[in-house]
């Protein structure tokens, strides 16, 4: 499970931006929830979280553009 822990992270990223399309309140939300899981981790492990949290921005930002030219374009 380790060696696809940053794919993970990005999927979550992407998972809370196409959530978007649901309701508008569920990407912060999510983003809040994945923080706070994150933070609680990080206090008891110890495994930097802000690297895991990098991820999820990655994967977020990135959904987030191709659902914007994609709505742009159709």
């Amino acid at each position: 499970m380790w060696r696809y822990r940053n794919a993970v992270h990005y999927l979550v990223g992407v998972i809370i931006s196409l959530s978007s399309a649901v309701h508008w309140t569920l990407p912060p939300v999510g983003f809040g929830l994945f923080v706070a899981y994150e933070l609680n981790e990080d206090w008891h492990w110890g495994d930097e979280a802000y690297r895991d949290l990098l991820e999820c921005c990655i994967g977020f930002f990135t959904a987030t553009a191709g659902l914007t030219i994609w709505r742009l374009l159709t």
